[in-house]
């Protein structure tokens, strides 16, 4: 079993419901939040091999995988949350508790992911991990989600 592959998958789709939901919020059509699902998955697939040599990239064809990330990103709190947070503009800590009463995992791990990346200076490989945290965390302006 690829035990890693499963874990990496359940923390890293959360990331991707966060853009899910700021493209919900921005009015941003079908094909456009598809196109950034599937983006998002190469970038959870060039982590894995960056950072693991021992992954099974078969796991992110499985239900742990993609089918659990399709799940999040059209349903769950993750979603929501940044949703409203692209239609408010209000905090997204705000926000959070508002619809859980705790910080959701989301946030978490991608604090965490960035912290990560920015260790091993691989921004510009993961530009949309990146992004999502410069507009949750940075005050980089929601507008400028996939610009």
């Amino acid at each position: 079993p690829d035990v890693a592959g499963v874990e990496l998958c359940g923390a890293l789709k959360n990331i991707v419901a966060i853009g899910a939901g700021l493209c919900d919020g921005l009015g941003y059509g079908c094909n456009t939040k598809a196109a950034f699902i599937r983006n998002c998955l190469m970038e959870i697939k060039a982590f894995a091999e960056h950072f693991y040599t021992d992954i099974q990239l078969e796991t992110f064809l499985l239900s742990c995988g993609i089918g659990d990330t399709l799940f999040s990103c059209f349903g769950g709190r993750s979603l929501q949350c940044a949703t409203m947070f692209a239609k408010t503009r209000r905090p997204f800590a705000e926000l959070e508790k508002e619809l859980n009463g705790d910080r959701l995992q989301s946030t978490k791990t991608l604090q965490q992911v960035y912290g990560v990346l920015d260790k091993h200076n691989l921004h510009a490989q993961f530009p949309l991990f990146s992004m999502m945290h410069r507009i949750l965390f940075d005050a980089q302006p929601v507008e400028t989600f996939l610009k």
